[in-house]
């Protein structure tokens, strides 16, 4: 009982704490509105949601990549493009080499955001800031036009060099591409703020955009920045692959991982987890039971011999002699009724039919005797007699 209730409290605690962490942690989550991220998964103002439901609203097929896999691409189709909105996660070198040599090998490219530096670097752009936000222009449909921050500027450069891989001591280079022709797409305070490039012995387009914000739901629900993005892609590519590789959702992972990472990284995952140890050492110490074990009462079931001598010791202690000689008889005619059941009549009805209905004289003799002592006072000899006559009558019934 102890050990029972040792545990019942342990996992009591637990589960308090485990709830206590889960809803202090949840306040302490921001937001899924202020998430900044522009990725297809999220329907914030910040996301990119209704472009990517736009473009398979269109008849062309939406991937979300969850990991990096240029190759695959190249495998898959020569009409695809991938769409690198300001990533998160900032791109490495080698990434950035990566997709710089995709429209090379037949898939285009839609980068955007000033968080793609290396990726547009390798692709012979860069961002500048511009003074104040401007709209851009020209703008195909009758709406509002969308606002930018950020420009695109030409470097001019053949070959970009990073030697930042302190840790692995390997310089990275990429080569940019050479264009057959580049077209400004969009200009907002008289900077580029989109550009169409094509890429010389491939039909691969690069699509770049200096501000993300041209692609983010605020902008295509309140401006006609879908009009002009879908524009782009519409009709000239059959599949659009979203890189969320670099917003952090990767491949894989489970609701157990991430509550295990999440244990690990957070104060009131500690707590829970001390709170467990501290639970389980409870448990362990209530269970372990110290000093010899406890003397018991040896208990030990009655034989049928004991029942019978208790019985007949009851009898002779009451003077009940004749109930006796009526169990007895009894018995006997329970053993001789078919299926063991005692026929309605009485217990003097029966032997006189036993005995008036028999041929051996030795049973009517019996049953006659019997049914003497069933009507006597009683006493041990009538007790004794009477078990010694049914034991006769059963060998004699039975021969």
């Amino acid at each position: 009982m102890r050990q029972s209730r040792s545990l019942a409290l342990g996992l009591t605690v637990l589960a308090a704490a485990t709830a206590l962490a889960a809803i202090v942690g949840g306040r302490r989550q921001p937001t899924s509105d202020a998430d900044p991220r522009p990725s297809s998964f999220l329907a914030t103002p910040s996301g990119a949601e209704a472009l990517a439901e736009s473009l398979e609203r269109l008849g062309i097929a939406v991937v979300r990549l969850r990991r990096h896999q240029p190759r695959t691409l190249v495998a898959e189709s020569t009409r695809g493009l991938e769409a690198v909105l300001d990533p998160t996660l900032p791109l490495t070198s080698a990434e950035a080499g990566d997709l710089a040599a995709l429209p090379s090998q037949g898939v285009s490219l839609l980068v955007a955001g000033p968080l793609a530096g290396k990726l547009l670097a390798c692709l012979g752009f860069r961002t500048v800031a511009l003074a104040d936000s401007a709209p851009v222009s020209p703008v195909p449909g009758s709406g509002p036009a969308p606002f930018v921050r950020v420009g695109l500027q030409r470097t001019r450069d053949t070959m970009v060099v990073d030697s930042a891989g302190v840790f692995d001591t390997r310089v990275r280079e990429c080569h940019v591409p050479h264009y057959r022709s580049i077209d400004t797409l969009l200009m907002a305070g008289g900077t580029p703020a989109a550009v169409d490039l094509e890429v010389e012995g491939t039909t691969a387009r690069v699509i770049l955009l200096g501000d993300v914000n041209l692609v983010r739901n605020r902008a295509l629900r309140d401006t006609d920045a879908g009009v002009i993005v879908l524009g782009w892609v519409a009709g000239r590519f059959e599949t659009v692959w979203f890189d969320e590789y670099h917003h952090g959702y990767l491949a894989g992972g489970s609701l157990q991982s991430w509550t295990f990472q999440w244990s690990r990284e957070s104060p009131w995952g500690w707590l829970v987890w001390h709170l467990a140890i501290v639970g389980l050492i409870a448990i362990a110490a209530g269970a372990i039971r110290f000093g010899p074990p406890h003397s018991a009462i040896d208990r030990r079931r009655r034989s049928v011999t004991e029942h019978v001598r208790a019985l007949a010791r009851a009898l002779r202690t009451s003077r009940g002699y004749r109930r006796a000689v009526t169990i007895i008889i009894s018995g006997l005619r329970r053993r001789l009724s078919p299926g063991g059941r005692s026929p309605p009549a009485s217990l003097g009805e029966w032997l006189d039919r036993t005995g008036a209905g028999s041929a051996n004289p030795t049973v009517r003799l019996i049953t006659g005797k019997l049914r003497q002592l069933d009507q006597s006072a009683g006493s041990e000899g009538a007790v004794l007699s009477a078990a010694n006559l049914v034991e006769d009558l059963w060998s004699e019934m039975r021969s």
